[in-house]
């Protein structure tokens, strides 16, 4: 598939998609974001982003992770896709070096995670960002 030519005028969030990786010592997270990006000629594409994380240090550890699991996923995952509407971040989720979150007193950073050819990463929008 050939990339659009078109600059991007904005993105929507879409539905999302959370699945626990369980490959490594440490749990991860694989997130997808559907979005829908409005060119500046006014058409729209839809796109899917996705990127495994690790976090450290290891939330097994901390009491409130095994309470909440989902209350944990739902915190990394607002963590990496704020900025999937942010052009000045270039319409991505956050890379796993800049992923930093807090969940029940404890800050979390995040590492990327190997886990095979099926999962591979898509962190940010396809097409140039500015007209021109």
């Amino acid at each position: 598939m050939t990339p659009p030519d078109k600059p991007i005028q904005s993105v929507a969030k879409g539905d999302r998609g959370l699945r626990e990786q369980r490959k490594q010592k440490n749990r991860g997270l694989t997130i997808t974001q559907q979005v829908t990006v409005t060119r500046t000629d006014r058409t729209t594409d839809g796109q899917q982003l996705r990127g495994t994380y690790g976090f450290i240090p290891n939330p097994h550890r901390n009491p409130a992770y095994n309470k909440d699991q989902q209350g944990f996923y739902l915190a990394a995952y607002e963590a990496a896709s704020r900025d999937v509407t942010d052009a000045a971040h270039r319409y991505s989720l956050v890379q796993p070096e800049l992923l930093e979150f807090d969940f029940a007193g404890v800050t979390y950073r995040a590492e990327k995670w190997l886990i095979g050819q099926g999962s591979r990463s898509k962190w940010r929008v396809d097409g140039p960002e500015e007209p021109g």
